[in-house]
């Protein structure tokens, strides 16, 4: 085989190498074609700001800096690839009471392994504020409320209260090539383990406020490349890997039921990051280290740090934009649980979530 090419790990006949390597360079070069027109986008915000939010424990305890690192169900709304990386059945649940109690933010997803690498899954968000004040519009000026009819002023009562609601459903598929590249000569030259996940989500959006509601429909795409990998003690990979993501590549708009022509838009993002993960001294323990960064945002990358501990114990810590977080992670066998903590402006956030595997 001729040196600095790929190799498939498991079968070495060359028409299956051929095939392996083919199947990933078609689905490189396609991904390449809906990246590069993303790089122009401005970034704007739309009317899906809520998946911003993310979801996941053990992402958000690791500040967000998730999109190199993915490989639980709840990838599919960080780097809709890194479910290529969850072997078997799993699921998973989260739940979470933001800006200061006053939303509710929901989470469950789950995905199966068709086969070795190919993935696919189900994953569902919500958003909802209840017991928001109904106020009616005020009559007349503020002049005429303080001078000539006071009667019209608010004397502060609600006439009732009114829910919002932001749900999104995503149909994820996520597949993964092994492969090996080979450096110098001879008859045992060094194998590079190559791994590169593809993955993509097809999104329904759905949002109602009152009586007024707005959907649309998105797509997403994801790729991730580990070098290196290979599996440790505690199931992780060790490698260093390079994310990325473009999120609602469809340029979708979200039309209200308000019989006006106002549409909230659906804005491209894209998301870059690198992570390692690295075997420590000690039976099973790794150390991981991310970093994130909203390529069409201004304003400091996401930073996330997890130290595994054996199989059991998970001690995590992140940094956005928005605050500080931190957070631990428990493993009974098939059973995980996590918690998170984070800072924020509008307030301080629990995060608890648990999932299985099958």
């Amino acid at each position: 085989m001729p040196n600095g090419f790929f190799r498939n790990r498991q079968v070495y006949t060359g028409n299956s190498v051929v095939s392996r390597i083919s199947a990933a360079s078609r689905c490189f070069v396609f991904w390449l074609v809906i990246l590069v027109p993303c790089t122009a986008l401005n970034g704007q915000t739309g009317g899906a700001e809520f998946l911003r939010l993310g979801a996941g424990v053990r992402a958000l305890s690791m500040g967000g800096a998730y999109v190199a690192l993915a490989d639980d169900p709840s990838a599919a709304v960080w780097n809709p690839a890194g479910l290529a990386r969850v072997a078997g059945l799993q699921g998973y649940l989260s739940h979470m009471t933001v800006f200061s109690s006053q939303a509710s933010h929901n989470f469950a997803s789950g995905s199966v392994e068709i086969n070795d690498g190919l993935v696919l899954g189900l994953s569902w968000v919500r958003l909802s504020v209840d017991d928001i004040p109904r106020f009616s519009a005020l009559q007349g000026s503020r002049y005429d409320r303080l001078r000539d009819r006071p009667e019209w002023r608010s004397d502060g009562a609600s006439e009732g209260v009114f829910r919002s609601v932001d749900d999104a459903l995503f149909f994820s598929f996520a597949r993964r090539f092994r492969l090996e590249l080979l450096f110098g000569q001879g008859l045992t030259p060094v194998a590079v383990p190559v791994d590169i996940s593809f993955g993509m989500n097809m999104k329904l959006i759905r949002r109602a406020l009152d009586v007024a509601s707005a959907s649309a429909q998105s797509l997403d795409l994801g790729m991730i490349i580990s070098l290196g990998s290979r599996t440790t003690g505690t199931g992780r990979q060790q490698s260093l890997s390079f994310g990325i993501s473009v999120f609602d590549i469809a340029g979708s708009r979200m039309n209200w039921s308000t019989g006006s022509d106002y549409a909230d838009p659906l804005p491209m993002r894209l998301v870059a990051g690198v992570g390692l993960t690295r075997a420590l001294p000690g039976r099973n323990n790794t150390l991981a280290l991310s970093v994130a960064q909203d390529v069409l945002q201004l304003q400091l990358p996401r930073l996330g740090v997890e130290y595994q501990i054996g199989r059991v114990l998970a001690l995590r810590g992140g940094y956005r934009a928005t605050g500080w977080s931190a957070g631990a992670g428990l493993n009974f066998g098939k059973v995980m649980l996590d918690y998170a903590f984070s800072t924020h402006e509008l307030g301080a956030t629990h995060r608890v979530g648990g999932g299985a595997r099958f």
